[in-house]
């Protein structure tokens, strides 16, 4: 294959490959992919003009490939030409990274667009390694047609990602629709850069500091960077539900270590505090699920003078300012449910443009340099300190450069194995204190007091059992004064983890319980997703579940920190 490849659409063009319509991916090293419902069967058809092809659906996208040589950074000529019509496409490019959005073409007008890509291996969770051997073109829209493609081995920087599922490069189901597809963020931030800079992005679902580094990601990814590249680094919403990733243990100690390899391979290391999710308290300021992790970003950034994007304060700041009604559009949800911790592609956009303003803002460069002429960067609405009662009776705020957050102390947690659950979801405001100063970690929790937690985990007013049956979370009946069973508690962080994250369906099982049969028929459902997902297990070393003992204040607070931390 030669450095440079030029392939054209519709009509022939001198010095160019015409491809036809009909000439599929699978038959040689270019051409176009299909997508395919459940059945098998192709969404849309590809459609050929005398200027371009297209597909035949504006919601489906038309995507051409073509394998490369090398990897390394490509710099990519997309020619489209408007129609009969004006109209409006939005272009992306391999694993979904976005180029243009909904960007307007004229009737009859030639558009042509150039970025850099960088073509590389990338390492998904638990599946083998993708080989990164070919450059992908998909453009979605009306009456816009391509017409041709340039691909050209090409000098330029590359912006490496690592980071979880708020991060990653997300796939969309078709036909398309940006309020449900999911969207990390980095794999908006093409959009913004001129030819010159390329990002690859490593991020994948589910990962944390130290899987990042022990899943292969980070390997993979320092395999490929050279230097004078850059890498950005966000974690921190599974981290939390890991006791050896503390926000000022492991956790900063994996971001120290990222940044002294980085350096190592002569590669400039940026750090970003994680996104904030969307949990409004009844006032409307969010609730503050990270601060001490964004907090440990800054540590760092600050200690070894590199740059820090605050998004963490950023997302917060300009999620309370568009308050609980806006603020679910920039997350997954579907006019029903709202996934409060994952973006959409609207969420995707907004946020790369915020880490975006910062690169121009902080002059980081070459970066700086190479951002688009006409792009604007996003004014971060100044936050008002608002000042939110937590249960435990303290007073937390919310201020535009910084958040502080709950600090009840309690004096009878030693020797308590949940005890940095405890801590944490005291300050949080989920659990309170029995009276001040006490906790009381071995009496058992009552229903009243797990079902209030649960709606607080989820940033919601109310307490107690009717409120939460009011909301869908109580499956079952029962007193506020009961003691909450272990069948009762799965049942409710089941309830409360798919009010959060509706587009999770969990099959388990409780075969491996030799007391499965002690499970209530209506509870087994919630037993399953319980251990499936990792909320709950065996209650000692026998292996048993014990679906009817009570559940200590302290194992719920356990329980319940591993399924406010799980995507």
């Amino acid at each position: 294959m030669e450095q440079i490849q030029r392939f054209c659409f519709g009509a022939p063009r001198e010095g160019f490959v015409l491809v036809e319509a009909s000439h599929l991916m699978e038959a040689d090293a270019y051409g176009f992919r299909l997508f395919l419902d459940e059945d098998n069967r192709p969404l849309s058809q590809i459609q050929a003009g005398s200027t371009g092809v297209c597909s035949s659906r504006a919601d489906v996208p038309l995507q051409f490939e073509a394998l490369v040589k090398e990897p390394g950074v490509y710099r990519v000529t997309v020619t489209l030409q408007g129609g009969n019509a004006d109209g409006r496409v939005t272009l992306f490019s391999t694993h979904r990274r976005f180029h243009l959005i909904d960007c307007p073409v004229k009737q009859g007008e030639q558009k042509v667009v150039s970025f850099s890509v960088n073509v590389c291996d990338v390492q998904p969770n638990e599946l083998p390694l993708v080989k990164g051997d070919r450059v992908c073109i998909g453009i979605l829209g009306e009456n816009a047609v391509l017409s041709a493609v340039e691909i050209e081995k090409a000098a330029g920087v590359t912006v490496f990602v690592a980071g979880d599922s708020t991060v990653t490069d997300q796939s969309a189901n078709y036909p398309y629709c940006p309020k449900t597809s999911y969207c990390g963020w980095g794999q908006m931030l093409s959009q913004w850069f001129l030819p010159g800079v390329a990002i690859s992005n490593h991020a994948q679902s589910g990962l944390t500091t130290d899987t990042f580094r022990n899943d292969l990601h980070w390997k993979v990814a320092l395999a490929n960077m050279k230097p004078g590249d850059f890498c950005l680094f966000q974690f921190g919403h599974n981290d939390q539900k890991c006791d050896e990733l503390q926000a000022f243990g492991g956790y900063l100690d994996n971001l120290r270590r990222y940044v002294g390899e980085c350096r190592e391979h002569g590669v400039q290391p940026i750090l970003c505090s994680p996104i904030n999710r969307i949990l409004f308290e009844e006032n409307g300021a969010l609730r503050d699920l990270l601060g001490e992790y964004g907090e440990a970003v800054q540590t760092v950034a600050q200690e070894e003078g590199i740059p820090f994007i605050d998004l963490l304060s950023q997302t917060t700041a300009i999620f309370t300012d568009f308050g609980p009604e806006k603020a679910p559009s920039f997350f997954w949800n579907d006019g029903k449910s709202v996934d409060r911790t994952h973006p959409n592609d609207l969420g995707g956009a907004l946020i790369s443009r915020l880490v975006a303003s910062e690169i121009v803002r902080q002059g980081i460069t070459p970066l700086c340099g190479f951002i688009r002429e006409d792009f604007v960067p996003y004014e971060v609405p100044a936050c008002k300190i608002r000042p939110v009662q937590s249960a435990g009776g303290s007073t937390s705020f919310l201020l535009n450069d910084q958040i502080k957050i709950n600090t009840a102390t309690v004096t009878d947690l030693a020797g308590c194995p949940q005890k940095a659950a405890v801590l944490e979801l005291l300050a949080k405001g989920v659990l309170s204190p029995v009276s001040p100063g006490v906790f009381s970690p071995d009496a058992p929790l009552s229903l009243k007091d797990a079902a209030t937690a649960m709606l607080r985990s989820l940033g919601l007013p109310g307490e107690g059992v009717e409120d939460a049956k009011a909301r869908d979370l109580l499956p079952f009946d029962g007193e506020n004064s009961e003691p909450v069973t272990r069948e009762q508690l799965a049942a409710l962080l089941v309830s409360t983890y798919n009010l959060r994250a509706p587009d999770k369906a969990i099959i388990g099982s409780v075969s491996h319980y030799p007391d499965r049969a002690q499970i209530s028929p209506w509870a087994l459902d919630f037993v399953r997703a319980a251990d499936e997902m990792k909320f709950m297990g065996p209650e000692d070393e026998s292996g048993a579940f014990a679906p009817k003992n009570p559940v200590t204040r302290a194992q719920a607070a356990g329980y319940l920190r591993k399924m406010m931390a799980t995507r």
